[in-house]
């Protein structure tokens, strides 16, 4: 408590000593060559005399000198020592007892194969020479290749006038990128962290590529703001916000090639392609 009320009496000062016109050493002109000091009045002949000549008849108007004043509540560093009584880290020789606290909130990552069918609509094909067009709606086992393939719906098939449903096995040319938004780092710490991401062990390599929004790179999110009074504070939050999982074919692959190599590797319907790894670090 005596602490807590030094504190307080020691912010009081400073206000208080703020508000009126009396600063401490003056930084703000340069050092004297000659003396070794800063001067505010007088000793500006160049050089310096150090004898009669020096000084001036008058103070100039506005001469001042201006010091920064700090409060300090013991040595520190950095991150600081760590307390072994109860594992947390703390400064050495501080009355501030520093506290690390880290959220990560994560979403469902799910590359859903509907979604990406829905971006390969109206595919054209020719049917007997005329262009028509299909709609892919499934893979589908070939029992006779032993692989799967795309099967497209026709959507407009000027030869087909009853307009029956027809379908067709569709060449797959989609290679288009898939984005899940992924997770965020919530930091209610009193001081900043660093966090970088890594996706690790993938399943499917050779056909399947996954980058981060991060890519490799280290993000830094700034402490939790403190609170005023009987207010609480904020949590600070990566300025990346949420990061986001990027899913692609890869190099010359298709979605169709995902589709046989998740079947090389799997008997469900749902399988785990890779891991996520988050890894949070004070920050320097």
């Amino acid at each position: 408590m005596k602490k807590i009320l030094s504190i307080a009496l020691a912010v009081a000062f400073i206000f208080a000593a703020m508000s009126i016109s009396v600063f401490a050493a003056n930084p703000t002109p340069e050092i004297c060559e000659t003396c070794g000091t800063r001067h505010v009045v007088g000793h500006t002949a160049t050089p310096h005399h150090n004898n009669y000549l020096d000084g001036e008849d008058n103070i100039p108007a506005n001469a001042k000198g201006t010091h920064d004043i700090t409060i300090k509540f013991g040595s520190s560093t950095a991150n600081g020592g760590t307390d072994s009584s109860i594992g947390s880290t703390n400064d050495d020789d501080s009355v501030i007892h520093h506290k690390y606290a880290v959220d990560i909130l994560y979403n469902d990552f799910v590359i859903d194969m509907t979604k990406i069918l829905d971006t390969q609509n109206n595919i054209d094909v020719n049917v007997e020479g005329t262009p028509v067009q299909y709609k892919p709606i499934e893979y589908v086992w070939d029992v006779n290749t032993h692989k799967y393939v795309l099967i497209g719906e026709i959507v407009a098939d000027p030869n087909n006038p009853s307009n029956a449903p027809v379908t067709q096995i569709l060449t797959d040319t989609n290679d288009t990128s898939y984005e899940m938004i992924a997770y965020k780092v919530v930091n209610h710490s009193d001081l900043p962290i660093q966090y970088k991401d890594e996706i690790v062990d993938p399943k499917i390599p050779d056909a399947l590529t996954l980058t981060t929004t991060l890519n490799g790179a280290t993000d830094t999110v700034n402490r939790a703001k403190a609170g005023v009074g009987n207010d609480e504070g904020s949590p600070a939050i990566s300025a990346h916000d949420w990061i986001k999982i990027t899913a692609k074919p890869a190099g010359d692959k298709h979605w169709i090639d995902v589709v046989n190599a998740w079947g090389a590797n799997n008997d469900y319907d749902e399988f785990v392609v890779a891991n996520l790894v988050v890894t949070i670090t004070p920050a320097t």
